[in-house]
């Protein structure tokens, strides 16, 4: 295990000072007057203030949801499929089918064509033509479509699915893709600049249920994944790539400024939360560790700005969901403390804009101490 190097001290708090107290001047006050304990508290109180301008809420998601897919692309953000407490019909589940479409600069959402199989907690990822893929996911099953051949899992809350349906964002059209080659969901997928996509980790099934080569009373196990698998959407052709070191799920998985792709944290397969970070290289096909997160957690989000640091947010560590940011440099191999999001939440979608903003878009709240779990449609947005 790598040890953590993480930047902290008072230097750095009197830099962050320094620089509030030049921009923000009605909140300043005079350090050589006031005693110790009370400039503190007056830093304090400036941090929240820059807290409340570094993340602002934005207009509200039109559906309270979790497990939803979120990617940006021809200056739009998407909100694909998810789970709510809202029923597109008459069964008793949640799993939606729904797409968002969000205008930065209006702070507006409009609703688009809905997928043609409801999921969630897919990968969604846009690919280097601007097309949308959401892959694989929990399916739902609705009388509708129960004797519908594209399902290869009935069951009535849900399954793991291996579909892929790519969405055109221009002519606002769904359209059913190769599948993948494993069932997996909890995964994550990145598109790399040369055309390819890469699907990475998530839990899956071993075998494909129903399947008349088992028996009826066998059950289906769940397998932690440390598959990878690359589509070439040209050629709608998979392939398997070099696995990841560490088998897990409800990891955050990002394309690097470096070319590099970088998976973080996520429960491995002794169901732990983990704050390893591996870096697979498409180039050799090979992976490396890097120095770990400072918080293990799962169920988290994470975007690259566009100076290469890895902003990783959010999640769930300790049972409970997380506020915390924590901010990565592949450069130095080292990560620093940043502000947190206002609303702790897992399961949320995040993405950021060429111009370095930062959306966090649904998700849901957990703490299991109280039993408690609550859908949640806040979008904040912040400013780097």
């Amino acid at each position: 295990m790598n040890t953590k190097k993480i930047r902290r001290g008072s230097h750095r708090i009197v830099s962050l000072k320094e620089k509030l107290l030049k921009k923000y001047r009605n909140l300043a006050v005079d350090k050589t007057i006031l005693p110790l304990t009370e400039r503190l508290e007056t830093l304090g109180l400036v941090i929240r203030k820059l807290r409340k301008l570094w993340w602002i809420q934005q207009a509200k998601l039109p559906v309270a949801r979790d497990g939803l897919g979120v990617t940006y692309t021809n200056k739009k953000i998407y909100a694909i499929g998810g789970r709510s407490d809202f029923n597109e019909d008459s069964l008793v589940q949640s799993t939606t089918s729904f797409v968002d479409e969000y205008d930065p600069d209006k702070d507006t959402w409009i609703s688009r064509k809905k997928m043609i199989y409801p999921h969630t907690h897919q990968a969604v990822v846009t690919e280097s033509n601007g097309k949308i893929y959401s892959l694989g996911g929990y399916i739902k099953f609705s009388m509708e479509t129960q004797s519908d051949p594209q399902y290869t899992i009935l069951a009535i809350m849900g399954s793991i699915s291996d579909m892929v349906q790519q969405y055109d964002p221009v002519k606002n059209e769904w359209k059913l893709m190769n599948r993948m080659p494993l069932n997996r969901v909890f995964h994550q997928a990145v598109a790399t600049n040369n055309g390819f996509i890469y699907v990475v980790g998530g839990v899956g099934y071993n075998f494909t249920w129903p399947d008349p080569n088992h028996p009826s009373n066998q059950e289906p196990k769940i397998k932690y994944l440390d598959d990878v698998q690359r589509y070439t959407p040209q050629t709608d052709i998979w392939e398997s790539m070099a696995p990841m070191p560490t088998a897990r799920y409800g990891l955050a998985v990002v394309l690097g400024k470096d070319g590099l792709i970088y998976a973080i944290g996520g429960i491995n397969s002794q169901c732990k939360r983990i704050a390893t970070v591996e870096v697979y290289n498409p180039s050799s096909n090979s992976w490396n560790q890097v120095t770990d997160m400072p918080t293990p957690r799962s169920d988290l989000s994470a975007v690259v700005s566009s100076d290469g640091k890895i902003y990783a947010i959010g999640g769930v560590a300790d049972f409970s969901t997380i506020k915390t940011v924590e901010i990565y440099d592949p450069k130095s191999d080292e990560w620093a403390i940043a502000e947190p999001i206002t609303i702790d939440r897992l399961c949320f979608g995040a993405t950021i804009t060429e111009n370095d903003l930062i959306y966090v878009i649904g998700g849901s709240q957990h703490n299991s101490d109280i039993n408690y779990h609550h859908f949640i449609s806040s979008v904040e947005k912040c400013v780097l």
